[in-house]
């Protein structure tokens, strides 16, 4: 019998400081890489032995990332990239073309989507990344790898030219119609109970996994980067995920599922289709999702009530209307006063996600914020530091609102958004650390 193909699928190492800086704001959250997932079910298990290397659920360096790799006999590797650890993904891809000269690695996710051709300029090392989505463009790549064929005719991909240059192939059109894919292989990643959780404001029973059932955003958030999902609004349909829900109560035991869809409410026919399925089948489950203010409603509301919704997140961002409009956030504050108002009147606790530091930002409107936070009665408050990142429309923008301290926009390592990096005019670094190290939690 021939040997099947090696893929290895890699979550990279993530380090204390690249994500969190000198903020000290650990959430606690390790979320399965379910793009990782996602693209390992598209393999046929008769011909592709897939593995996952999530280094980051392990608590793993580069070098044993590297070594568990190698013991994988792979001939292919794929990396996820993110901006903040670019630096490491270079090193482990390093460290692997040097121990496997043989294996040929191949890059995909977020930040290789953001600035393809900046990244490849760069890492001249890198030679191919997938980008959008992966589940159609990866297995063609290596199948046409597989046969010695051209990798120029495959659609969706970045490769250099070997003269320190990166060449796009033609665009391959998103995934129409998500429920096409296979369940995803969460059963390849380190035990979810054991390994995996929300933050710890956002989950109340163990074991609790945060899920991904919807892609793309509609809304034009100039922080926002939508590069990978696109701007129309995707989503599995509500029977996939029940059998979803179904698979991992039963597989893993999950007893608190986080839903951490940018629109889980949007479309109320299967928010409501999916409601009614755990009241059926999963009495006993607990959840929790993020929402937009715009889109609650009290039948909504009074229905995922007694689902076993416990929580939502709302991306609240300020207390200023003048802030929201400059965000392009396309919500009013009494929108956000109302929605509030709704969850907590059907039982429901508010998580609220809040940025400090945004463009025309001054210390009026960050005072404007405390007061809203604490009008709101919120349950919990996330505040991050507002940091232009790479495709965002205000990252083309950025020098018309302030200017960077302790890092650069080249700084990809330091762009966490938990430590202030971008300091808008009339504001220091210093009063948005002490701002948000003092964000208001009220109970």
């Amino acid at each position: 019998m021939s040997k099947k193909t090696s893929i290895v699928l890699v979550h990279p190492p993530v380090s204390f400081e690249e994500r969190y800086g000198d903020s000290k704001c650990f959430t606690g959250h390790i979320h399965p890489p379910q793009g990782l997932c996602h693209l390992a079910a598209v393999f046929p298990q008769e011909r592709y032995q897939v593995s996952i290397v999530d280094a980051q659920a392990l608590f793993m360096g580069v070098e044993d990332t590297v070594r568990e790799i190698i013991r994988k006999d792979p001939d292919y590797v794929g990396i996820m990239t993110f901006t903040i650890s670019m630096s490491t993904v270079a090193r482990l891809h390093d460290m692997l073309l040097t121990a496997l000269p043989g294996v040929t690695i191949i890059l995909g996710g977020p930040h290789i989507n953001a600035c393809p051709e900046e990244t490849f300029a760069r890492y001249p090392q890198f030679k191919i990344a997938v980008m959008n989505e992966g589940e159609e463009t990866f297995p063609e790549l290596i199948s046409v790898l597989e046969h010695g064929g051209d990798i120029s005719v495959v659609k969706g991909i970045i490769m250099s030219d070997g003269d320190g240059a990166a060449v796009r192939t033609d665009a391959r059109p998103l995934i129409r119609d998500l429920d096409v894919l296979p369940r995803p292989r969460w059963d390849l990643l380190p035990f979810l109970p054991d390994h995996y959780r929300p933050s710890t404001m956002t989950y109340r029973k163990l074991p609790a996994v945060a899920v991904v059932t919807s892609r793309g955003c509609p809304h034009g958030c100039v922080f926002c980067d939508r590069s990978v999902f696109g701007r129309k609004w995707r989503a599995h349909g509500s029977g996939t995920v029940l059998q979803w829900i179904e698979y991992l109560t039963k597989s893993f035991g999950i007893r608190d599922i986080n839903f951490q869809d940018d629109h889980f409410m949007v479309d109320k026919v299967r928010l409501s289709e999916i409601c009614e399925g755990i009241c059926r089948n999963h009495p006993e489950l607990i959840w929790s999702t993020i929402g937009r203010a715009d889109a609650v409603d009290q039948k909504s509301a009074r229905l995922m009530k007694k689902a076993g919704c416990w929580q939502i997140a709302f991306g609240i961002e300020s207390g200023s209307q003048r802030i929201l409009d400059v965000l392009k956030k396309d919500e009013t504050i009494e929108q956000v006063e109302s929605a509030v108002q709704i969850i907590k009147e059907n039982g429901m606790t508010v998580k609220g996600l809040f940025m400090a530091g945004c463009p025309t930002e001054t210390i009026e409107t960050l005072q404007e914020t405390e007061l809203f936070i604490k009008k709101l009665k919120l349950d919990y408050v996330s505040m991050s530091a507002f940091t232009p990142t790479p495709n965002t429309e205000i990252f083309t923008h950025w020098k018309e609102y302030g200017d960077w301290d302790g890092a650069t926009p080249d700084d990809w390592n330091k762009l966490n958004l938990w430590e202030p990096v971008f300091i808008p005019h009339g504001l220091s670094k210093e009063y948005l650390k002490q701002f948000i190290k003092r964000a208001p939690v009220t109970k």
